[in-house]
C-alpha cells in the first residue's frame, strides 16, 4: 500500500474500525516505513515504539465491543419492559378502584323538602362517589363514578339540592349506573331504564 492511503486508514486503524486484512497490511507496511511509522507516532500521543496490534487483541476489542452492545440492549430492554410492566399495573390498579358504579353500589334519596327537590347518593364504605357529565340550566346528566377509599371504611354521602319549579320547568337529574339510568325531576323518579 502506498503511503498516503496508509495515512488515510491509521485514524480507523487506531480505533480497532479496519478489517483484519487491511491490519496485517498497514503493519506491514508500519514496520517498513518510518516516516508513517513516525505518523502513527504524532497520531497515538507520541509513543516512542511502534506497536502492533495482534489479531489476539484486535478479538478482544471486539469482542468487548460486542459485550457492550449485548448489556445496553439488555439495559434497554429492562427499561422497556419495566416501563410497559408499570402502564399495565397502573392500568389494572385503576380499573380496579375506577369505574362506573352498579346500581346496586349506591343508595339513593330524593324527594322534595319545601321548595327544594334533592338528591342524596351514598356509596358502600370505602368507596367515594364521583361524578363525570354535564349541568345545563334544568338538568344534570351525571356518569356516577367511584373510587375506592383505601385509607378506611368511612361513608361517602353526596347531596344535590335544586329550587323546584324555576319558571315553569322542573329540574332534573340524570344518573348514568353501569346497569341502568335512572332520571329524578323534581324529586321523583319519572323514569328508569335498565341496559
Amino acid at each position: 500500500m502506498k503511503c498516503e492511503m496508509i495515512r488515510d486508514l491509521l485514524p480507523l486503524y487506531i480505533d480497532g474500525l479496519t478489517s483484519k486484512e487491511s491490519n496485517q497490511e498497514i503493519e506491514k507496511h508500519l514496520k517498513n516505513c518510518g516516516e508513517c511509522q513516525k505518523y502513527y507516532q504524532e497520531m497515538t500521543g507520541g509513543i516512542d515504539n511502534f506497536s502492533v496490534i495482534t489479531n489476539e487483541e484486535f478479538e478482544d476489542v471486539n469482542l468487548i465491543k460486542k459485550i457492550k452492545k449485548k448489556n445496553r440492549r439488555k439495559a434497554l430492554g429492562i427499561f422497556v419492559g419495566a416501563f410497559i410492566l408499570s402502564g399495565v399495573l397502573m392500568g389494572v390498579g385503576f380499573r380496579l378502584t375506577h369505574g362506573v358504579a352498579r346500581y346496586e353500589n349506591v343508595i339513593l334519596n330524593y324527594g322534595v323538602q319545601g321548595d327544594t327537590a334533592y338528591l342524596t347518593m351514598e356509596g358502600k364504605p370505602g368507596y367515594e362517589l364521583n361524578f363525570s357529565g354535564t349541568t345545563d340550566k334544568n338538568k344534570s346528566s351525571l356518569k356516577v363514578m367511584y373510587a375506592r377509599n383505601i385509607w378506611g371504611n368511612d361513608k361517602n354521602i353526596v347531596r344535590l339540592e335544586e329550587e323546584c319549579d324555576k319558571g315553569g320547568k322542573p329540574y332534573q337529574w340524570i344518573l348514568e349506573f353501569k346497569d341502568r339510568i335512572i332520571v329524578i325531576e323534581d324529586g321523583e323518579l319519572v323514569d328508569e331504564k335498565i341496559r
